[in-house]
C-alpha cells in the first residue's frame, strides 16, 4: 500500500470522497497537510498555531525543475535511525538558496515492511512519505515534497534496516528567506487536519463508501486564510477493501 498524494486549489476548505470497488470502505483516512503554497511569507518551519503570512515581499518560492534527476542518496539506512542527506551542492543542485525539494523516493527490494519518514531537521515534525512492502514484492517508490534545512540537508528514516534507499531530486523551490513572490511556495511543519480514528476534523468512525467529508483547511492549523492552494498527503490505515480516496475542491 503506497501513500497517495494530492494537490488541489482551495477556497478555504477541501472535500475528501471515498469510493470502493466492493461497495464499502472500512479503512481509516488520515489527511496531513504538510506543505502550503501561499501568496507570500518567509520560508521557515512554522511553529503551530501561528500562521504563515500571505504578503508579497520578494521573488522567492519559485519552482526550478532539474534537467535530469539529481541523486542525493543511494545507500543503506539503519532501523529507526534518521540518516542526514546532503542536498545543496549535490549532483547539479545549487549550493545555496534551496527552500524545498520535489523528489522520487525508492526502496529497492525492501527488507521487511514499515514506514519511510522524512523531515528537514530534528526541529521539524516528521512526515510520512511512504509505506513500503505492504504485501507487495519488488521496489517501492513514491514522490514527495519536503522543506530543506538551513544547512542544505534533509533527513530520512525507515522502520526496518534497508540496504538501498534512493532519493532522486526532480526540482526545487527557491528560498523565501528574503521574501516570496506572488504565488510563491512556503513550507510549513506538518499539520493533521483529518484523522477519522480520533475525531480530528470530523466525527470519529468509518467513512462509508461514496460519502464525503468537508475539511476546513485555511485559517487554522498554521495555514493562513489567504492561502490559495495546499500540498499534502492522505493515507488509509489498514483498509479492508479495495477502493480510492479523492480529495477535491468543495465546489467541484
Amino acid at each position: 500500500m503506497g501513500a497517495e498524494r494530492w494537490c488541489d486549489v482551495l477556497r478555504g476548505s477541501f472535500r475528501v470522497f471515498a469510493a470502493s470497488l466492493s461497495g464499502r470502505v472500512r479503512g481509516v483516512l488520515l489527511a496531513v497537510v504538510t506543505l502550503v503554497a501561499l501568496l507570500g511569507s518567509l520560508l521557515v518551519v512554522v511553529s503551530q498555531p501561528a500562521p504563515a503570512q500571505a504578503v508579497v515581499t520578494g521573488s522567492g518560492g519559485q519552482y526550478v525543475p532539474m534537467p535530469s534527476n539529481a541523486r542525493v542518496l543511494g545507500g543503506a539506512t539503519e532501523k529507526g535511525v534518521f540518516r542526514t542527506v546532503k542536498v545543496a551542492g549535490v549532483a547539479g543542485l545549487p549550493s545555496s538558496g534551496i527552500g524545498a525539494v520535489t523528489m522520487m523516493v525508492t526502496i529497492a527490494d525492501p527488507s521487511g515492511s514499515g514506514q519511510l519518514q522524512m523531515r528537514a531537521d530534528d526541529a521539524d515534525t516528521t512526515t510520512l512519505m511512504m509505506i513500503y512492502n505492504s504485501g507487495v514484492g519488488g521496489n517501492t517508490s513514491n514522490t514527495g515534497l519536503l522543506a530543506v534545512a538551513d544547512d542544505g540537508t534533509i533527513q530520512v528514516r525507515t522502520e526496518t534496516a534497508q540496504s538501498k534507499v534512493v532519493i532522486d531530486v526532480t526540482g526545487y523551490y527557491t528560498s523565501t528567506k528574503n521574501g516570496v513572490s506572488a504565488g510563491g511556495f512556503v513550507a510549513m511543519s506538518p499539520s493533521r487536519v483529518l484523522d477519522s480514528r480520533g475525531g480530528i476534523g470530523a466525527a470519529p468512525g468509518q467513512i462509508p463508501a461514496g460519502s464525503q467529508r468537508t475539511i476546513q483547511a485555511t485559517g487554522s492549523n498554521g495555514i493562513p486564510a489567504g492561502a490559495a492552494a495546499s500540498r499534502g498527503e492522505h493515507h488509509r490505515d489498514q483498509p479492508r477493501s479495495q477502493g480510492r480516496l479523492r480529495p477535491s475542491h468543495p465546489d467541484r
